[in-house]
């Protein structure tokens, strides 16, 4: 029996009563009231076949996953071209492996496009939501903040291609990894016990999730330091940085979270290190793209800036990430592409726990993931990671990877500190989402 709380943080308003028919005469049956209908499909067989798969073993049937991603023309596109491609990469190992229960597993064929928009992301759920058992990526917060409750209606586990400490209280979503929260609190921790005491944090951030969780974890840390706190949001796009690095120089701070995309972060390094700024940056894991390298602020993040990872980059020396590199030895090194493979794990897991059923359904599936303690990664992330039968409070994951900049490693970044925990995030809660 699944244990967390589901969080119903978008109510679906529709109350599809059928009024009694008048004069007793005769009527057609109403339809089902949409939830009725919802429980029935999480009790049907949706997206298994006995048929193969497309280009699939004849010996076997086929699980059909779908992915809901930016995939050509959105702000995201690159990274959602490669997450897809470590998704794939992983099932190809899987079903080379044997499959699982029986059956290959399909992440090709229903792929939605969602252009990174909330409304695209939407009608492209709806475009698959009928075909498939559950979905290998959902990519976005808000993206699938909008589609969750219709998940939840419909017992449809998904794999989110995002952080949030929001899925730790929603019973579908199977996460992987630390949050941003999370992220930013072990950070400003971790420079802390380098350095000393900071006087001054800041978090300069996008507004909405991803910001917001990520900068209450590096005000959590600050409070705890005994640091003054400063807060700065800011809008996306390079050119609109100039208002949050004014602000961050007034401020003085000794350590800058950030937790904005690439082209922001490169920004605010180069500008702030150009006009005096001597402190430390630390990033929460969505702020770095490799091809960071190749711009203006290269070197002052190589000097000044520390990246805060949910698992160890491309170039580590664990089972998983030599598996990864093989199965993607003709894609380039790609951090999106590492996040693609280690997310698949606990889908993995519960997919097998669940293949006890001839034909899994899925609520089946839901039950199999919400009654996993740990999950086996192969190293990439500690089994207890993978711990979805505890409430948030004890299954949260509190472990974060440090990773410095260094132009020789295929994504730019080497490992500086391996999985730890900082008092901070020791100490959190967890009784409800950081934001």
């Amino acid at each position: 029996m699944v244990r967390r709380v589901a969080l119903r943080v978008a109510l679906t308003a529709t109350a599809a009563f059928a009024a009694s028919a008048c004069g007793g005469r005769p009527s057609p049956a109403p339809p089902p009231p949409a939830a009725t209908a919802a429980s029935a499909q999480a009790d049907a067989v949706v997206g298994v076949t006995a048929a193969p798969c497309p280009g699939g073993h004849a010996d076997r049937g086929c699980v059909y996953l779908g992915t809901v991603s930016d995939l050509r023309d959105g702000p995201l596109a690159e990274t959602g071209q490669a997450m897809e491609a470590g998704i794939a990469a992983f099932w190809r190992r899987v079903n080379e492996a044997g499959g699982i229960g029986g059956y290959d597993i399909d992440v090709v064929t229903h792929s939605g496009d969602s252009g990174y928009a909330p409304r695209g992301h939407r009608l492209a759920f709806e475009g698959v939501r009928n075909h498939v058992l559950a979905l290998a990526q959902t990519l976005g917060v808000p993206q699938t903040v909008g589609i969750l409750a219709d998940m939840e209606d419909h017992a449809i586990v998904a794999v989110p291609g995002s952080a949030s400490s929001t899925w730790e209280f929603a019973d579908v979503i199977a996460e992987s990894g630390a949050s941003p929260c999370v992220e930013l609190a072990n950070a400003v921790d971790f420079v802390a016990e380098q350095d000393g005491p900071p006087g001054v944090v800041a978090a300069v951030h996008y507004p909405g999730d991803y910001g917001e969780d990520a900068a209450a974890g590096a005000r959590a840390a600050a409070r705890r330091l005994g640091a003054r706190f400063v807060d700065v949001v800011t809008p996306s796009g390079h050119q609109q940085q100039g208002p949050a690095i004014d602000r961050l120089l007034a401020e003085r701070p000794v350590i800058v979270a950030v937790a904005t995309g690439p082209a922001e972060l490169a920004v605010i390094v180069r500008e702030m290190s150009a006009r005096g700024f001597t402190g430390r940056f630390v990033g929460a894991s969505p702020a770095w793209d490799e091809e960071l390298l190749a711009t203006p602020a290269a070197e002052d993040l190589r000097e000044r800036y520390l990246q805060a990872l949910p698992w160890a980059p491309w170039n580590a020396d664990t089972p998983g990430h030599r598996a990864m590199r093989d199965a993607l030895n003709e894609e380039p090194p790609s951090q999106a592409a590492v996040a693609g493979w280690v997310s698949q794990y606990p889908l993995r897991a519960a997919l097998e726990r669940a293949a006890a059923d001839r034909l899994p359904t899925r609520r089946a599936l839901l039950r199999a993931l919400g009654s996993l303690e740990s999950v086996d990664a192969e190293g990439m992330l500690p089994a207890a990671a993978g711990n979805f039968a505890a409430p948030p409070p004890q299954a949260a994951f509190r472990q974060t990877v440090m990773a410095a900049i260094d132009p020789g490693a295929p994504t730019g970044l080497t490992l500086r500190e391996d999985l730890f925990t900082g008092p901070t995030a020791a100490a959190m809660s967890f009784d409800r989402p950081c934001h």
